[in-house]
């Protein structure tokens, strides 16, 4: 969404950030305005500013505010911590449709950090000045045809740099008989996206898309099936390929996978599978055929671990595992295979929780060919979308977090390579049969909805479970990314936007451990994990029961080793069961 204000230029800049004085005065539409000017325009405040995308490195960095004014009776204090811009008051533009204005002559300011007075000694005039010499520059440049574009053409500044915010971006652009303007442009959070992203409303006027429950669809005539043949008509004609609640969810979940990649997002895309195995199995047979080989690191779900060492091999796919991915490792074993394809792993680890630097991770990958394929089932979208640290391919298993209710089956493939998906991924759901349901795909559609608001409850109830448990005698110790106690605490906090729902412990000892599931009461012994309910299991004799004892052992699933997925019942009541099974 776009929208357009005329620029008004603050009477003070209380900020120690340079760039922030610059970029403001390139906002500025008039010289020396006032809290209001004489249209009542009030002036610009940016709070939480952050810069673009290309400029990432620098994005944490937070301006003080714009104004030092003091807040108005029932006015939220300045100092708060709020995203985006407070420009609601600045006269709109509603004469200018922005999808409806001619493309703008580009004006590149870089050069400005250099010219600029260190000390801010600029007035406002002289940086006119430069913005204007600089759009004369620009035009000259230009072809002639375009130098001489209609009256209403944009002049855009390097005022576009300045970011008020996670999803709200300036930008400035002059139109020579109306002066300068700013466009402000905002992209809709997590908790709407998961809302709103891929939803389908048929002619019936259903708030809510009814279930497609059909295994094959209708055509009119042959005009129709041409249509569909030649590729001009997106026709559904048989479920195995599709049908319209898989298209909404597959839609949805690229869309949360996505977020904050901006302009890039439009490319991902994602499909949906049967299970979470039938999603692994196609995101690594679209990668690696016979003769490739595949590295991953030591610890895996038990599933994924018996496909890529026993199964795949079968079919010619050779693997190396590596504990952690350790780097200086990949890179020894990347070297000494270079038919590697594919780079394999999950951060969070199942069981452990044990963590992979992702971009790190990529990096190396990347520089020897190989694509990287990360298993995000324990984060969601929501605490950590690989796809913007460098990730190739992201899979999940939806009958977990993303589902949330225990009540399907399912997977997911998600890329930001359209070509790898249509070609080589997606496509096998045709020919291996992985295919889900429409009921479970609109299931899954409904449970995601609600993913963002049970993510942050989850995660803060196992941030209580977790200081419990780190605190209990009876527990020889506890891995929980959140902890300052977990060795990758610091890697969780920068590569994660929450630690997520997921803790194991050690109890010492397959009788300990045993003796612990017995005593649970509000607490369910299972396998899964993701629902609303709490969830406790025995890795070494549950899910990771097909891995050799010896490399069970060696990765850190000994038999004491208890898994837990915090449920979204009462904190206190998940600790007093705990308490009660571990004394």
């Amino acid at each position: 969404m776009t929208e357009s204000y005329r620029c008004c230029l603050p009477e003070r800049v209380n900020t120690d950030n340079d760039d922030v004085v610059l970029a403001l005065r390139l906002l500025g539409g008039h010289d020396g305005s006032t809290e209001r000017d004489e249209s009542g325009a009030s002036k610009l405040d940016v709070r939480d500013g952050e810069w673009d995308a290309d400029d990432r490195d620098r994005k944490k960095q937070r301006p003080e505010q714009v104004t030092d004014r003091e807040p108005d009776a029932g006015e939220d204090d300045p100092d708060d911590v709020s995203h985006g811009v407070e420009a609601a008051a600045l006269p709109r533009d509603v004469d200018h449709d922005p999808s409806e204005r001619p493309q703008g002559i580009p004006c590149e300011l870089e050069g400005l950090d250099a010219e600029r007075d260190r000390d801010d000694e600029h007035e406002h005039d002289d940086s006119r000045d430069r913005i204007a010499q600089r759009h004369d520059q620009a035009a000259e440049d230009e072809p002639k045809d375009v130098a001489k574009r209609s009256h209403g053409s944009e002049l855009t500044c390097g005022a576009q740099r300045l970011i008020a915010g996670p999803r709200t971006s300036l930008r400035c652009v002059h139109r020579p008989s109306e002066g300068f303007y700013m466009t402000v442009s905002r992209s809709r959070s997590m908790a709407t996206e998961a809302i709103h992203a891929g939803e389908i409303h048929d002619s019936s006027g259903a708030h809510i898309a009814p279930i497609y429950q059909s295994s094959t669809y209708t055509f009119d005539g042959m005009e129709g099936v041409e249509a569909w043949a030649d590729g001009t008509n997106d026709a559904y004609i048989y479920a195995r390929g599709g049908n319209p609640a898989r298209t909404a969810l597959a839609s949805k979940l690229a869309a949360l996978e996505a977020y904050g990649l901006e302009d890039r997002a439009d490319g991902v895309a994602a499909e949906i599978f049967g299970s979470g195995m039938a999603a692994i199995s196609a995101a690594l047979m679209g990668l690696a055929t016979a003769g490739d080989h595949i590295i991953a690191q030591k610890v895996l779900y038990g599933s994924a671990d018996h496909l890529i060492a026993e199964v795949l091999p079968e079919y010619g796919i050779t693997n190396t595992r590596i504990a952690g991915l350790d780097p200086e490792l990949l890179e020894q074993q990347l070297n000494a295979n270079p038919s590697t394809t594919v780079v394999y792993l999950e951060t969070p680890a199942n069981p452990t929780m044990t963590l992979i630097d992702i971009a790190a991770t990529a990096e190396i990958a990347h520089a020897h060919g190989a694509r990287m394929v990360v298993d995000n089932t324990f984060a969601t979208p929501v605490l950590q979308r690989p796809l913007e640290h460098g990730a190739d391919v992201v899979v999940h298993s939806t009958t977990k977090y993303i589902n949330g209710h225990g009540t399907v089956i399912g997977g997911a493939v998600v890329s930001n390579d359209a070509v790898l998906m249509e070609e080589r991924i997606a496509s096998l759901i045709r020919f291996i049969g992985g295919v889900p349901s429409p009921f479970d795909c609109w299931l899954t559609n409904l449970g995601l909805k609600t993913l963002p608001l049970r993510m942050r409850e989850h995660s803060a109830n196992a941030m209580l479970v977790a200081r419990f448990l780190e605190g209990h005698p009876g527990v020889v110790s506890t891995m929980y990314p959140g902890l300052a106690s977990h060795p990758q605490h610091d890697l969780a906090t920068r590569q994660m936007d929450g630690y997520g729902a997921m803790i194991a412990f050690d109890l010492g000892s397959y009788e300990s451990a045993a003796q612990f599931l017995e005593r649970i009461e509000l607490c369910t012994l299972a396998v899964s994990l993701g629902n609303i309910d709490t969830l406790v299991e025995h890795p070494a004799s549950m899910t990771h029961r097909v891995v050799d004892p010896d490399e069970r052992e060696a990765s850190g699933i000994t038999d004491g080793l208890i898994r837990i997925s915090v449920g979204l019942e009462s904190a206190e009541d998940i600790i007093a069961d705990l308490d009660r099974a571990l004394s």
